[in-house]
């Protein structure tokens, strides 16, 4: 320790360090009195300073801007709101015109429905009717069919029966 001491570059850089702390010291103590001005500056004015008055306010342009950009703001929502109720009641109107609309056009279709029912009905029954006509017909028809068809044969077998019974005749005329 006791060479260091007296080593001139050690002292040098000591001396410069010192040197350089008192110079940041005394900037540091320029700083704060700056500060303590400047409040005290600050605090003068806000003394000093006064505020407008209530009328003062109320006659100034920027508060009169506003005023007139709220009582606008308020007839546009007054006026919003009007419209908004008239759409919900012309809504409603319209709602109502299509229910009733649609009502009618149900009734009618429901009409229109029994109608048709009833004249499928009432075809269903004449098919019916004229089904049952035709096969009365055509049950006829082969009753006829087969009482020409047995009167024929039975005309043909009494013609042959007359043919044997001539031929019997003449067998025991010969005999």
């Amino acid at each position: 320790g006791a060479g260091d001491e007296e080593d001139p570059g050690v002292r040098k850089d000591v001396a410069a360090l010192a040197k350089m702390a008192e110079a940041r010291l005394a900037e540091l103590e320029a700083t704060v009195e700056e500060k303590r001005r400047l409040q005290g500056q600050l605090e003068r004015a806000l003394q000093e300073k006064t505020r407008p008055s209530q009328e003062t306010i109320l006659q100034s342009s920027m508060y009169q801007t506003m005023e007139s950009t709220l009582h606008q703001l308020f007839l546009d929502k007054k006026l919003h709101d009007a419209e908004k109720i008239e759409a919900a009641e012309a809504h409603s109107v319209e709602v109502r015109g299509l229910r009733a609309a649609l009502d009618r056009e149900r009734d009618a279709t429901a009409k229109t429905v029994e109608q048709l029912e009833a004249k499928l009905a009432e075809a269903t029954h004449q098919a019916e009717a004229a089904k049952s006509a035709r096969d009365k017909l055509s049950l006829q028809y082969e009753s006829k069919k087969i009482e020409t068809s047995t009167e024929l044969r039975a005309a043909e077998a009494e013609s042959q029966l007359k043919v044997l019974s001539q031929r019997q005749a003449s067998l025991e005329e010969m005999n």
